[in-house]
């Protein structure tokens, strides 16, 4: 069942309480902020931003990643190279989530400019998974995912250019949903480049409050809007799946041991998997990495202290410079032939099913931003292979944890829908929570 937004506010409130995201006291929720921030460092900066009244998330607290603008918060994109000096004004986004209620209570931390699937950037340091202290959260949205999982936040802010929703979701336990490109309120206008790669959401615990979220910052003037998805249908799902990465690189053992776990829970709801083949040409993490290195090396341009940019993202941008412009534009021309190739998929498919990730969340140091350059790259191609294919098409992809490693770490399962398909995965999402549900595991790092 879907809703408008004139109805979104009566049918939230008739969802069960311990479905909703808990209120807490602005004091409360700073006191556990700063208490748990101790152990896991995922905030970038505290902030205390009263709440709006009346509205359907009124008292929630949430964290913002510190690649966005809050007016009177610092914004230093994970980066040394800028002195956070408050915003004067902030995002439309933010715009957006301030107005459904959320009481902002800092920014959350990121990787340098977001170009890592990790959070350990230099100038705040490693952030901690709540599951294993020693590992990664992901990334490049990891502040925000590890204060999610840890119960600091029950939402916080998340953006997403390359799987930096889906990653964090997958390492931390949680519910990650990327959405369609233009499907939510963007953060500032299209940039100017061939394919435009970021979204914004969150991360939460449950599918019902990213759902909520999601209607309620909808760009409702650039699309017909899909509104509140409620809950579940029972409409017939077409459900592909691959196991391996874009670029052949077959999943961890434990992995692997989810993602056929996965299959099988999809066939005890009544969803019949049929495996598939990726439609893309291998070579793409390539193609994407390349216009990742555009996007530093136009970033490193305009950086106040370039200087301070950390070895990954000078070596990024350099990696870039050392290409011809015609070498650049050939991994345009090859994302944009993979997303027609991706888009076409959905002719036989509603959903396509993947792993999120080769491993489970790594140590921390294994995608550092001081590991050497071509070692790095390497890591990137093999860890992150399931990811960006969504990101260059403009379609949506979410991160389930149905999965658990002997260790106790979450495994995330990726699923994918044609763009604008949001709903779909919304539908099966609530299915997949009903059968198997995830919100009651509690990390040992917990507020």
């Amino acid at each position: 069942m879907r809703f408008r937004r004139r109805e979104i506010l009566a049918a939230f409130s008739a969802v069960p309480f311990a479905a909703k995201a808990a209120p807490l006291e602005a004091a409360d929720a700073i006191a556990v902020r700063d208490r748990m921030q101790a152990e896991l460092n995922f905030l970038a900066a505290p902030g205390d931003v009263p709440s709006l009244p009346g509205r359907p998330f009124s008292g929630v607290p949430i964290l913002i990643k510190d690649l966005l603008d809050v007016k009177g918060l610092p914004t230093r994109y994970g980066s040394r190279a800028y002195e956070g000096k408050p915003a004067t004004g902030q995002s439309p986004y933010v715009d957006a989530l301030q107005n459904a209620g959320f009481a902002i209570i800092g920014k959350c931390t990121t990787s340098e400019f977001g170009f890592l699937p990790t959070s350990e950037a230099l100038g705040t340091g490693p952030t901690r998974n709540p599951w294993d202290t020693s590992r990664s959260t992901g990334g490049s949205s990891g502040g925000a995912a590890a204060a999610v999982a840890a119960g600091v936040v029950p939402i916080s802010h998340a953006g997403d250019g390359g799987g930096s929703i889906r990653i964090p979701a997958a390492c931390c336990g949680l519910f990650g949903l990327k959405p369609s490109r233009g499907r939510l309120i963007r953060v500032a206008p299209p940039p100017p480049r061939p394919v435009e790669l970021g979204t914004q959401h969150v991360v939460t615990r449950s599918v019902k409050e990213s759902a909520m979220v999601f209607a309620l910052t909808e760009d409702t003037a650039a699309n017909t809007p899909i509104g509140f998805v409620s809950g579940a249908s029972e409409r017939a799902l077409r459900i592909g799946f691959v196991e391996e990465s874009m670029e052949g690189i077959a999943p961890s053992d434990e992995v692997r041991a989810a993602f056929d776990a996965t299959l099988q829970l999809l066939g005890s709801i009544g969803l019949k998997p049929l495996q598939t083949r990726w439609p893309v040409k291998r070579g793409v993490m390539h193609d994407f990495l390349t216009y990742w290195a555009e996007g530093a090396m136009m970033q490193e341009m305009v950086t106040p202290k370039p200087d301070l940019l950390e070895p990954f993202t000078r070596a990024l941008a350099e990696h870039a410079r050392r290409m011809s412009p015609a070498k650049r534009q050939e991994a345009v021309d090859g994302l944009l032939a993979a997303s027609a190739a991706y888009n076409s998929w959905f002719d036989d498919f509603d959903i396509i099913a993947t792993p999120v990730l080769r491993t489970t969340a790594p140590k921390l140091g294994h995608l550092a931003p001081t590991v050497p350059f071509d070692t790095l790259y390497e890591r990137l191609v093999e860890f992150a292979g399931y990811t960006p294919i969504h990101n260059a098409a403009g379609a949506p992809a979410m991160s389930v944890p149905l999965g658990w490693s002997p260790e106790g770490l979450p495994i995330g399962i990726q699923f994918a829908a044609a763009p604008g398909r949001d709903d779909v995965l919304f539908d099966l999402a609530y299915r997949l929570e009903a059968a198997q549900p995830w919100a009651d595991r509690k990390p040992p790092v917990h507020a």
